[in-house]
């Protein structure tokens, strides 16, 4: 048989192939490497003409990289997208001709796509999108980590959570800065500053040579001497603090708020302080303190010096849900503002201990749950010194549990005079103590005078019948000192019965039936429960309605418990919400209940409503334990 050999590939012409395969890839990969640029580069190119189309679309005029990049979000373009397919390439934002434009770092060119430039550029004037500061370009942070950032170009915090900025700028310049809240220095000698957005506090050290305009909103603003600043139009600043005379402010957005070191008691702090408390002012009768919503209204019981408030302009209504009566040092101005969901009184004390004068006037209350505690007025407590109160309204309901009703002030103390023009009230006034009650004020001690001009009380007090000392005035309850009616001397009448003055027969519940607790049931074993709720509602002779509100309600697990058990026996602890009622004990299956710390009392004509439940939720039984008229609940 013929021996067969395979024959493979020399050396030599392997070394041949490789040869001819390197010549080919020295030739050809350049070439595909270069081909796919250029498409990258035609996909950036696409880009940044479809992002200067969605500018031009928006018809607006661009100020910061956020602004341009919000046009650019609404044309479907987010910020994640907007990115090069072109390695060493970049996406910029040219702030002076408002345009994205290509940097090609082949050629170290901008390319403007279309060439829609007319003015030149600086490199200050072009913005990267960066996650860091960039030391060429103005900066828009985007996946920024650190809270605190400095940049000597524009710089734009995105969203970025930074909460403090320092800028230091040295060269001269006009440069953009936008920040959303946080502090703000600026140590820029000869640059001028437009900042825009938000800030709490900005620290203007440096601009000595130029400006520092602000566009947006700020809290509190303090400027070294020799500094320059302008409020531009449609700025918003709480408070401005100039230190020396050698500063310069312009005031273009019709603000009175700048405040200067040489203002008596004035420091930089003290401005601080209002500015972050209200919406600017400094509590001067010329420059008031200014209440823009609920929490600056809570923030005026923790100025301890006679102030002046007044709400902002503009401001129609102010939701005072979760507000709770504060003591005012001072005068307020409503400026014509609607109070809210007022479900306490607006003020606890008013005094003023500097001119022991106070004012209060311009604003309507619409009061949506009940007040109660002594001297139950629906707009102030107590005052210490002469008051005018002019054209206020007053709406809603108010509860006196143990001491006068009224619908503007409860107590005037120290003899303080207190006259009221042309406000109204059809307040309803529900008296539950022994004591009167009256529309306008509650007590005058001290020989306390009262003056009533063009005002008129027409809401309704209702007061316990079985108290012959429960008597409706029209003016005032009790006072020793005289009264004006629109300057006439008057005398203070008793309201008429069934007009304005209605007596209730009890404060009761409306339940099934009656009885006295409701003893426990056991049922083969079974778990039972027993639901408990406390109402209290006050009622005419008549039976009709006039207010009800619940006090407590609680469901008790019991779980296989033998015998004839009292249902309070059974109950740990328990409390009653209700206002006024300050003090509850439960011991050895007796609740009491009382009036208040300082007056061992006991509360007076209530129901308790007995349900006993079994596991499956059936009522086994129900009661009422009727009408306590005092003593221990057992």
């Amino acid at each position: 048989m013929k021996n067969l050999k395979k024959k493979g590939f020399t050396i030599v012409e392997l070394v041949i192939v490789i040869a001819v395969i390197a010549v080919l890839a020295a030739v050809l990969i350049p070439t595909f490497v270069n081909l796919t640029r250029k498409a990258n580069i035609s996909a950036d190119t696409v880009l940044v003409k479809n992002l200067n189309t969605s500018l031009s679309s928006d018809a607006k005029e661009h100020k910061t990289m956020h602004d341009a990049l919000e046009a650019a979000k609404a044309n479907g373009y987010d910020i994640a997208k907007i990115q090069t397919k072109a390695n060493g390439n970049k996406i910029l934002w040219d702030s002076k001709n408002d345009c994205f434009v290509y940097l090609d770092s082949d050629k170290d060119k901008i390319v403007y796509i279309p060439d829609t430039k007319s003015v030149d550029v600086e490199n200050k004037d072009l913005w990267v999108i960066s996650n860091e500061v960039s030391d060429t370009y103005s900066t828009y942070l985007y996946g920024y980590e650190e809270t605190s950032v400095t940049a000597k170009y524009g710089l734009d915090v995105g969203e970025c959570a930074i909460t403090s900025v320092t800028y230091t700028e040295q060269t001269a310049g006009t440069v953009a800065v936008r920040t959303t809240a946080g502090t703000l220095t600026l140590n820029a000698p000869n640059a001028t500053v437009n900042h825009y957005g938000g800030a709490d506090e900005v620290y203007v050290n440096d601009v000595a040579t130029a400006t520092y305009n602000i566009f947006g909103v700020v809290s509190f603003i303090q400027v070294a001497e020799g500094e320059h600043v302008v409020l531009k139009a449609g700025s918003s600043v709480s408070g401005l603090f100039v230190s020396g005379d050698k500063s310069c402010v312009e005031v273009e957005n019709g603000q009175e708020n700048v405040v200067k070191s040489d203002a008596d008691g004035v420091t930089a702090d003290s401005v601080k302080d209002s500015a972050t408390k209200f919406g600017g002012g400094n509590g001067t009768e010329q420059n008031p303190y200014i209440i823009r919503n609920v929490e600056h209204m809570k923030n005026i019981g923790t100025i301890e010096t006679e102030s002046f408030y007044k709400v902002a302009d503009g401001v129609k209504v102010i939701d005072l849900s979760g507000y709770k009566e504060v003591v005012l040092k001072g005068s307020f101005d409503g400026n014509n503002v609607v109070f809210t969901n007022l479900q306490s009184r607006l003020f606890n004390g008013v005094y003023a201990p500097a001119t022991n004068k106070s004012e209060i006037k311009n604003f309507e209350v619409d009061h949506t749950a009940k007040i109660s505690g002594a001297y139950g007025a629906a707009l102030i407590n107590n005052v210490y010194n002469d008051l005018v109160l002019s054209s206020i309204t007053m709406h809603g309901y108010i509860e006196a549990s143990n001491a006068f009703g009224a619908s503007f002030v409860g107590m005037g103390r120290n003899g303080a005079n207190i006259t009221i023009n042309s406000c109204t009230s059809d307040v309803k006034i529900v008296n539950t103590s022994a004591e009167p009650s009256a529309g306008f004020v509650g007590f005058l001690m001290n020989s306390g005078n009262l003056e009533i001009n063009n005002s008129s009380f027409k809401g309704s007090i209702f007061t316990n019948e079985s108290t012959s000392t429960a008597k409706a005035y029209k003016y005032y309850s009790q006072a020793v000192g005289s009264i004006k009616v629109d300057g006439n001397n008057v005398t203070n009448n008793l309201l008429v019965e069934n007009e304005n003055w209605f007596k209730f027969s009890s404060i009761s519940v409306t339940k099934e039936q009656d009885g006295y607790y409701v003893e426990k049931k056991t049922t083969g074993g079974v778990a039972t429960e027993y639901e408990i709720t406390i109402e209290v509602r006050a009622k005419l002779k008549s039976d009709q309605q006039i207010y009800n509100f619940e006090i407590y309600k609680n469901t008790i697990d019991v779980t296989d418990k033998s015998g004839s058990i009292k249902v309070f026996d059974l109950i740990n602890e328990m409390y009653i919400n209700k206002d006024g009622i300050t003090e509850t004990a439960f011991e050895n299956g007796i609740y009491q209940i009382y009036n208040s710390k300082y007056e061992a009392g006991y509360l007076t004509n209530i129901k308790i409503y007995i349900v006993q439940k079994d596991g499956n939720q059936n009522i086994i039984a129900s009661s009422v334990y009727n009408s306590i008229s005092g003593g221990d609940i057992q």
